[in-house]
């Protein structure tokens, strides 16, 4: 009789997760009886002979017969034993053969249950053991007698277990073929229908430059029937001087298949049924079906946005027009303001009274105030629309010239933290935001000992800026409203602003990839922060 320890192990190695789970994979338990199992263990019965063969396979809690020959009822009907009654429990657990000549006398067995209820006596069980080194169970024969078993008896249940493991073997490939069959099938449709319920234009082409696969949003393009396009050459689809050099860029994408992103490259054309020609953006990428590589063209009708950019361009074209007549038919009108002025002050200034020289430095300051506002409307507008040559900067010596050039007043000190870097961009444009940031700080310092701190770090791809002060701060509920076109947190008579430096700032800041913020407490300074990206490229 096993003992606990015994019983815990067998236990253990019986119920162990990746057995079952290959037992339950393979569908032999619990399942009918079939032709070719019954053979094998017929033929066992015939050759040693033996009047009971079995099939069997061993799980948890019992042991299944696959296929079963001279096993009395009402074993034979139930086609199952507990364990309880399992002489083949000890095949699986050991993995090797287990020959009983007299189970009422070998240790393992001599107390088996199978002995007074089945009536076996003698028993001789081979394993049956996957390619991945999984016992299921045991191929066996038994006898009612106590018997001896020959070496060419021994040999025969081998060779018959190694039979059933085939078999065995052999359905689990062909179910596995089945499966990875209709894995694919599934995997094809669902690409067909991802393909067909897409929003944009789907054209699968296969190596020759034919038409695999292409829905609906194509057909609606192109004006073709979808049975039509099926198996077309896809230069069809172009208008005839791009399709000779589209066959040379097909055959160079696929003799080297790459994702190309929507837009890059040339600009093309499509051609419909009709002969009707509309601008379209392709993007590429390829897929693999059958060891066959496919691209697959995601195709937009450009038709709107062209539209669309021909109006901006006028609209563009209007405001450069505009600035035009602004610079040119206000502020001659202004300069002349400004000249009767400066000579009605000149020449008349002594003869009016308090109020009217203070009504005439109100003009002046009015005058002036109008001037700038122009002029930094005109800087605004033009950012984005005159191009600048962009170009390495070196930022430490910009910083120190526009320092100099606004002359801090001696109880202002700016200071340079480390060294500034060199980037990429703009020069009069990058001028212009430490121009503005640093005249900010002075024109609004309130400390008797201003201070004004530039520094600079690499941060993820990006340089980092910061323009501290101690002056007197922001409330953080100006902190959007500083950067809107003409907003001032001063009244205007206080500090002359135009409301524009901070929006000129932000926009300059964002046609070289970065952005900026502010952070600041009422009382204690304000920290300007904004990135360039490190190799700098207009947006």
């Amino acid at each position: 009789m096993m003992t606990e320890s015994n019983q815990a192990l067998y236990h253990e190695m019986l119920s162990a997760p990746s057995r079952l789970a290959a037992i339950q994979a393979l569908n032999l338990v619990d399942s009918p009886a079939e032709e070719v199992f019954d053979r094998l263990t017929r033929l066992a019965s015939r050759l040693i002979p033996a009047p009971v063969s079995l099939v069997s396979i061993v799980d948890a809690e019992r042991q299944f017969f696959k296929s079963l020959v001279g096993l009395k009822e009402p074993w034979a009907s139930l086609r199952q034993t507990p364990l309880t009654h399992s002489f083949c429990q000890h095949v699986v657990v050991s993995g090797e053969p287990l020959i009983v000549e007299d189970a009422r006398e070998h240790p393992l067995v001599h107390d088996n249950l199978a002995i007074p209820d089945l009536g076996v006596i003698s028993y001789l069980g081979m394993p049956l053991t996957t390619k991945q080194g999984v016992t299921l169970g045991s191929f066996c024969v038994i006898d009612t007698v106590a018997r001896s078993w020959s070496e060419d008896d021994i040999e025969t249940v081998r060779e018959l277990a190694r039979s059933v493991m085939t078999e065995i073997e052999l359905r689990n490939e062909v179910h596995a073929l089945k499966a990875a069959n209709t894995n694919q099938q599934r995997s094809e449709e669902r690409f067909r229908q991802l393909i067909e319920t897409a929003p944009g234009a789907i054209l699968v082409i296969d190596a020759t430059g034919q038409i695999a696969l292409a829905n609906q949003c194509v057909v609606e393009y192109f004006g073709y029937p979808r049975d039509e396009l099926m198996g077309k050459a896809v230069e069809t689809l172009l208008p005839e001087p791009l399709q000779q050099a589209h066959r040379a860029h097909r055959a160079g994408f696929f003799a080297h298949p790459e994702a190309r992103p929507m837009g890059s490259g040339r600009d093309l054309s499509g051609r419909r049924k009709d002969g009707s020609v509309f601008p379209i953006e392709i993007g590429l990428s390829y897929t693999t079906i059958d060891d066959e590589t496919l691209a697959v063209a995601f195709i937009t009708d450009i038709t709107e946005r062209k539209q669309l950019l021909s109006k901006l361009e006028q609209i563009n074209q209007d405001l450069t027009d505009f600035a035009y007549i602004v610079s040119h038919d206000l502020k001659a009108p202004l300069r002349g303001i400004a000249s009767i002025a400066e000579w009605f002050s000149t020449d008349y200034g002594a003869v009016l009274d308090e109020e009217g020289q203070e009504l005439l430095g109100l003009l002046q300051t009015r005058v002036t105030r109008l001037q700038d506002f122009i002029e930094g409307i005109l800087r605004y507008s033009r950012i984005g629309r005159i191009e600048e040559e962009w170009e390495d900067v070196d930022l430490q010596r910009l910083v120190e010239n526009v320092i100099s050039s606004l002359a801090p007043p001696e109880h202002i000190q700016i200071m340079i933290n480390g060294s500034l870097p060199i980037v990429h961009g703009g020069r009069v444009r990058l001028e212009q935001v430490f121009q503005n940031l640093l005249s900010n700080a002075i024109k609004f310092m309130d400390k008797p000992q201003g201070k004004i701190e530039i520094t600079s770090a690499k941060n993820r791809g990006c340089w980092e800026f910061r323009v501290a002060d101690n002056g007197p701060g922001i409330e953080e509920r100006h902190f959007t409203k500083i950067f809107q076109l003409f907003q001032t947190l001063n009244p205007r008579d206080e500090f002359e602003s135009t409301g524009i430096g901070l929006t000129l700032v932000k926009k300059i800041v964002e046609m070289h990839g970065g952005t900026i913020i502010v952070n600041s407490e009422v009382g204690q300074g304000t920290a300007f922060t904004f990135t360039l990206t490190e190799k700098g490229k207009p947006v």
